[in-house]
């Protein structure tokens, strides 16, 4: 699969069905070209309506819980600042579905409003990543990560796997520090942080990660077990500085 490609909004009826055909050769498509003459919410409801199948992957902003809403909501609240869809820190890269037992999903999501300095979204392919372990000659940790079962966990839901695993399309990722379980074993638990400490102290900062600010109107749809992603640090005046919200479906490859 190629990393990244662009769908550009030109008033078709059928883009949607171009979204999701890009994206079986493409791990990002990045939708552009939305006109502001519709409600968008409506517009993308719609245009996410051509998966075959949508997770309502909604989650309680208190406890985490799910709430069988198709969108999350992801804006900046000061009531709730250590909450990472409502604060203005930056994300560490992970998956987003690491601790749900499905597999093959897409997610989605489009911008409201976009704040004036930071907040891109930052994505770092699978195969880079590799490519990366191996030039720092990180193989004990490279062949920890494809060998060691993690579990990753929020609420009632996890899933136990190790981060790097392999299928007939590529690489599977499955990562996401703020969800490490509890139970996991002492070796699981150190490869976690060795891994954590390459990802911010090698990839992010050495600027390998592709970052993408979205301006207003427009959406990011992407494989998130072939790539791992997370988001810059934003300031912003006012709680809608950044304002997205995000989707989740099946993807049949």
């Amino acid at each position: 699969m190629n990393f990244l490609s662009k769908v550009e909004y030109k008033g078709e009826d059928n883009i949607g069905e171009k979204v999701v055909e890009a994206l079986y050769s493409n791990k990002i498509v990045h939708f552009t070209g939305f006109d502001f003459h519709c409600d968008i919410l409506e517009f993308y409801t719609k245009l996410s309506d051509n998966f075959p199948t949508i997770l309502n992957a909604g989650e309680n902003i208190e406890d985490g819980n799910a709430t069988g809403s198709r969108w999350i909501s992801i804006q900046y609240d000061p009531n709730y600042p250590m909450k990472y869809r409502t604060s203005k820190t930056r994300h560490p890269l992970h998956t987003d579905n690491s601790y749900v037992p499905i597999a093959n999903n897409i997610t989605f999501f489009f911008c409201k409003a976009f704040p004036p300095y930071g907040g891109a979204t930052i994505f770092l392919d699978s195969a880079t990543l590799i490519e990366l372990l191996e030039m720092d000659n990180k193989q004990a940790l490279l062949d920890g990560l494809k060998t060691i079962p993690v579990c990753f966990s929020k609420t009632d839901r996890n899933k136990t796997m190790p981060i790097i695993t392999e299928d007939t399309k590529g690489l599977i990722l499955n990562y996401n520090y703020a969800c490490l379980d509890k139970s996991n074993t002492k070796e699981a638990v150190d490869l976690v942080e060795e891994f954590q400490d390459f990802l911010d102290n090698r990839v992010v900062m050495g600027g390998i990660a592709t970052p993408m600010p979205l301006a207003p109107g427009e959406a990011v749809f992407f494989h998130d077990e072939r790539l791992l992603h997370g988001r810059n640090a934003f300031f912003t005046p006012t709680p809608a500085g950044r304002d997205f919200l995000k989707g989740v479906a099946l993807f049949d490859q």
